[in-house]
């Protein structure tokens, strides 16, 4: 079975309790909306930086998954 070809998307999450940036890894030709919309709970981000929600407060993560029901807002950022 060939290996499943991924895009690596740089992303800004918000959630209700933090903001997130980090790069999310999805199938190649995947849209952001689909892998929210999916029957996944949780979506994976890596290399993160998470603030609080006034960003008075950071820390870096290497790997950091999100529970679905948690998120406000996704924004791809390149």
């Amino acid at each position: 079975m060939p290996p499943i070809e991924k895009d690596n998307v740089k992303v800004r999450v918000t959630t209700t309790r933090n903001v997130i940036y980090g790069t999310l890894s999805k199938t190649e030709h995947a849209r952001t909306l689909d892998l929210l919309n999916s029957k996944e709970r949780f979506i994976a981000l890596t290399d993160a930086v998470v603030y609080d929600r006034e960003h008075s407060e950071k820390e870096e993560i290497k790997f950091v998954a999100i529970n679905t029901n948690n998120i406000v807002s996704v924004e791809e950022m390149g």
